[in-house]
């Protein structure tokens, strides 16, 4: 049934470049920043929609998905395949938690500001819940018996339960305050890890996620051995986990990504600034089959400008659109 399929989308012809194509926006706000895992999405669009879908582009710093889809539709291999189709198949299939459709210049501004500050609000509030948890873990287990190494054989020492003489309470605290970093605040890796291991690559985030959780399966076993041991020879004393190793890979990692979605936003910012300064209305005028201008000129929006009309530009006003000055009139003929 695959090699079919594979030998129908082999054989599918090629649309013309003539025809007319429309275009349209997805915002994914937990896009992955891997080139890899973008270029993956690219393929698999066009795989899925050959004779609808002429050309896909994603752009990691924006996070913004462009299908370029021809007007008339259809597909060999999908009946009736429409751009929806590709809308349902990045919330269901590629599991992003919201796609942003973007139908204009100004709603994409707009929604790129908020989205540059969601996503750096909400790495934020994941940072201070991964400080929150990692800091007493590296004071408790690093610090700690730099200062004072009674108070941290102490706690080593002394166990949760007395059948228990391997259970300490040092142990158990750095387990409980681990999870919420390594499952929630790491949820990210462990998502970025898993899309790119369906398609048989790795990135960045399989290495963090392999390692820390590497790191943290070894402190709960140690402590959960601890917890089954009865005997006072048992070969894993207290101490050994590896909790502030995880959590603290975690935190630093997220610091920079936060920092980096900051100063990503505030160079979003500046570059959006300066797309307000386009204008966003054109003086249109009416041309009769003589060359002369027609009644006054119509004020419309930029959106409403096709190629071959005639707009008309005052002095000292900003120039709306790309083209070229036409005849004896100073006025701008858009191309």
């Amino acid at each position: 049934k695959t090699q079919v399929v594979e030998e129908e989308h082999k054989s599918v012809p090629k649309r013309s470049e003539a025809e007319e194509t429309n275009t349209v926006t997805f915002l994914l706000e937990d896009m992955d920043e891997d080139v890899t895992t973008a270029k993956l999405l690219e393929e698999e669009i066009l795989r899925r929609w050959p004779r609808l879908v002429s050309q896909a582009k994603t752009n990691v710093l924006t996070k913004h998905l462009v299908v370029k889809y021809y007007r008339t539709g259809g597909d060999l291999c999908c009946e009736n395949a429409t751009v929806r189709d590709i809308y349902h198949f990045l919330l269901n299939d590629m599991a992003y938690e919201e796609v942003v459709v973007l139908d204009s210049l100004m709603k994409e501004r707009d929604e790129f500001r908020a989205s540059q500050r969601r996503e750096a609000d909400k790495m934020y509030r994941k940072l201070k819940i991964s400080c929150i948890f990692s800091i007493p873990i590296f004071i408790l287990d690093m610090i700690l018996p730099m200062v004072s190494m009674e108070v941290h054989e102490a706690l080593l020492e002394r166990p949760v339960f007395a059948q228990r003489p391997h259970l300490n309470w040092l142990g158990l605290v750095l387990l409980f305050l681990s999870i919420p970093v390594q499952f929630y605040v790491g949820k990210f890796f462990y998502k970025s890890a898993w899309v790119a291991f369906k398609h048989k690559r790795s990135n960045m985030s399989t290495l963090i996620a392999v390692g820390t959780t590497t790191a943290w399966v070894y402190g709960f076993i140690a402590v959960l051995f601890g917890f089954l041991s009865t005997a006072k020879d048992f070969p894993m004393k207290g101490g050994e986990q590896f909790f502030e190793t995880a959590t603290t890979i975690i935190t630093i990692v997220w610091l920079g990504k936060w920092l980096q979605a900051r100063a990503k936003g505030k160079t979003c910012e500046a570059i959006a600034k300066m797309m307000d300064l386009q204008e966003s209305n054109a003086e249109l005028l009416t041309i009769d089959q003589s060359g002369d201008v027609v009644g006054d000129a119509q004020l419309v929006s930029t959106e409403l400008i096709i190629v071959g009309d005639i707009i008309k530009v005052r002095r000292g006003q900003r120039i709306p659109l790309d083209g070229y000055t036409s005849f004896e009139f100073f006025f701008f003929f858009f191309f």
